[in-house]
């Protein structure tokens, strides 16, 4: 189950109110919920001119919830010859709940 980030407002759990002798007593609190931090980097690579912005270097990922899979591919800042920085692209995380967040 997937929460949005914000404050969450913490009722009483549904469970039985006497277990092993015990009263228990509920009290209402706030819990925040905060982002959580994904990077993503490209990976180094290196190539012969060909005209293109393609690169064929893997994606880094970091912070991606264990059942949540993502795709992403890397590309050069410009086809021109000379040194070059590769930046992250075309983004899709699936996330457990079937739903695809794109950037």
């Amino acid at each position: 189950m997937y929460l949005d980030e914000g404050a969450v407002q913490v009722d009483r759990l549904q469970a039985n109110t006497i277990q092993l002798g015990y009263g228990i007593g509920y009290l209402p609190s706030t819990l925040t919920i905060d982002r959580a931090r994904l990077i993503l980097s490209a990976s180094p690579d290196s190539k012969t001119y060909d005209g293109t912005v393609a690169s064929s270097g893997t994606v880094g990922v970091a912070g991606l919830a264990t059942s949540d899979t993502l795709t992403a591919t890397q590309r050069y800042d410009s086809a021109e010859a000379g040194e070059r920085t590769l930046q992250v692209d075309e983004v899709a995380i699936d996330i457990a709940t079937a739903e695809t967040i794109t950037k």
